[in-house]
């Protein structure tokens, strides 16, 4: 009967040895699957050196685009202010001539009535 239990032992023993073989290969197998589905999807050196290039060079486009914004602000308000001291001097200018031509009709209206009063009189 020592045999028989034995034999029992060993054929139990094989059985469980087969069952776990099968999950630890089955196991190794879907382990395998999903280091080759990783590997396949990681982003490797080269992948990312290249995306590295192309956000520096956006960076580069940007920094373009704001340096010629930062320049066209700056001749505008060059402009703006060349402008407005010009509307200054034109307006000082145009008072200074408003003046003038006030004083000038005020003279000849001195001399329109001067004019009157010698010809009421002759």
């Amino acid at each position: 009967m020592a045999e028989l239990t034995l034999a029992a032992i060993e054929q139990l023993l094989e059985k469980q040895t087969k069952t776990l073989t099968g999950k630890i290969e089955a196991s190794a197998n879907e382990l395998a699957e999903m280091i080759e589905f990783l590997t396949k999807q990681a982003a490797h050196k080269d992948d990312l050196k290249e995306l590295a290039e192309h956000v520096d060079n956006k960076f580069a486009e940007q920094a373009v685009s704001f340096n010629f914004i930062e320049s066209q602000i700056a001749t505008l308000r060059k402009d703006l202010a060349q402008l407005s001291k010009r509307t200054k001097e034109d307006d000082g200018a145009f008072t200074k001539d408003l003046l003038k031509l006030r004083n000038r009709m005020d003279q000849f209206e001195r001399q329109l009535k001067k004019i009157k009063q010698t010809a009421a009189h002759a």
